[in-house]
Formats: C-alpha cells, structure tokens, sequence
C-alpha cells in the first residue's frame, strides 16, 4: 500500500498546485494561499485531535517552516500564475537539494546517486531558464524571468521546509499529523498579517463563492496529500514514498499541457524533466 499511497499523494499535490496556480491568474496570489491553507489547517488540526498522537517534541521547527513555506507557496502561485507551469513546477520542485546541501554542510556526505540528482537538478535549472522558449503557453508566461526567480523563491522556501520538517519528523515520528498542524500554525498567522497590511481581499471584491469552495478544495487536496504521504512511510519505505511522492510536478505540467495547451521550447523542456529527473535521485537518498 505504501506506492498506492506515494501515488497519490503525488497527484493530490499536483492537482492542488495546479489549480492553485490557475485561480492566481485572476484573484491575488495572497489571497489563494491564505484560504487554501487556513482550510487545510482546520481540516488537519480535526484529525489530529481525532487521531490522539502524541505532540511533536520540537514543535518550533515546524512553526518555523511553516512560516518560511507560505512564502514558498506565494512565490509558487505568483510564478504560476505569470509564467509557464511546465517550466516553474519542476524548477520549485528542486526544493529537495536544499537538506542535501545542508547534509554537505554538517559534513554528512551523501551517497553518489544523490550527488548525481544534485547536478542535475541545478543543470536542468539552467536549461528551463533560458529564455523563454514557449510556442504557447495560453494567456500566461507574460513575465518568463520573474516567472524563474519565483519558482527558485519558492525552491529555496520548501527545501528550508522540508529541512524542518524533516529534522521534527526525526525527533518525533509518530506525531506526522501533528508536524502537519503545527507547520499551518506558523504559515497562518504569517499570511493573515500580510492580507491585513497589503489589504488583499479574502471575499468579495472579485473574489465569488465558487472561488472560496475552490481555494477550500486546494486547501483539502494539500493536506490529503500530506497525510497520504505520512500512510506511505509508516507502511513502507521511506525512500520509496520520497521518490514517488517527489513526481508531483509531473502532474501539474500534465494538466498545463492538457487544459492550458501549454508547449515549451526543446532546451526548456529537457532542462525541465532533467530538474524533475535530479529531484527524483535526491529523493531516493
């Protein structure tokens, strides 16, 4: 069961980012991000109630990386939203090499395989950056550099937070829904100071019904994959459940392609799936 679950929780997570992305195209960025996760920590804070684990012992360090990952995830929507999906996914995907180079840093040597994901994880960088190398992208790609220096905003964002949660889930491996409830208990607060200061609407003003439902069901998607994802290692190998859970991006450029008619020119779309091919075997570490 622990693939079955790595799967999917693969597509939930592209399927919320995509969405997320394409509802930023027309409401703030900000205003997408605040709603999807309020509603997921709500829906995860429930189930950790429900659920009776223990609290995590190091509760700040996913305080903190939620903090830092809803910066991640406004960058990831902006860039989403003004540029190529097929090209900012697999690039804010590369957030992974971010505890690897830490693990290099403290003198933890990773194994070859890893290193091997890690250059071509910043190869493929290089490639789906230059220019802009779309044939049609629909009514986006309007900014392609800003597009790039979002979706390595956001690498940076999630890879700080994947370090935190990484090093909670160390300290506290039975408190996975927890680690998820208390990472939406700093991203929150954090993202409702901002609407407050930046006066970004959250209903009204553009923002319909339908759209609140949407932001709610992106919110859910989000969370229903971190919990698949905490079934997949508790079942099975956690290496595994990385490297399938790490194929999400595919998913998201599935839908740009399908829905989007999004095409990339040859040097980006290799340096693309060469960034998802380095996230994978960094994953496998």
């Amino acid at each position: 069961m622990s693939v079955v679950f790595s799967l999917l929780s693969s597509v939930s997570w592209g399927t919320s980012d995509f969405f997320g992305g394409l509802l930023s195209r027309r409401l703030p960025p900000l205003t997408v991000v605040l709603v999807s996760q309020l509603c997921g920590g709500i829906a995860v804070l429930l189930v950790a109630l429900g659920l009776a684990q223990p609290l995590p012992a190091d509760a700040w360090l996913p305080l903190a990386g939620g903090a830092v990952g809803a910066f991640g995830l406004l960058f990831f929507y902006s860039g989403l939203a003004f540029g190529t999906m097929s090209i900012v996914a697999p690039i804010a995907a590369c957030g992974a090499v971010v505890p690897v180079a830490f693990s290099i840093v403290i003198g933890q040597v990773p194994r070859p395989l890893v290193m091997v994901g890690l250059a071509a994880a910043l190869v493929g960088v290089v490639m789906a950056s230059l220019g802009t190398g779309v044939e049609n992208a629909g009514a986006a790609n309007r900014r392609p550099r800003r597009a790039v220096a979002a979706a390595l905003g956001a690498a940076l964002c999630f890879g700080i937070f994947l370090l935190c949660l990484g090093r909670a889930s160390a300290a506290s491996p039975h408190s996975a829904v927890w680690l998820a409830a208390a990472a939406r208990g700093g991203s929150v607060p954090i993202l409702l100071v901002l609407s407050l200061v930046r006066r970004v609407p959250l209903a009204g003003r553009g923002v319909r019904l339908r759209d609140l439902g949407g932001m709610a069901a992106i919110g859910l998607g989000d969370v229903t994959a971190n919990t698949l994802f905490a079934l997949a290692t508790s079942a099975g190998s956690l290496a595994v459940a990385s490297v399938l859970g790490s194929l999400y991006p595919i998913i998201t450029v599935l839908l740009a392609r399908l829905v989007l008619k999004e095409r990339v020119g040859r040097v980006q779309g290799t340096g693309a799936a060469l960034a998802l091919l380095g996230v994978v075997l960094v994953s496998s570490g």
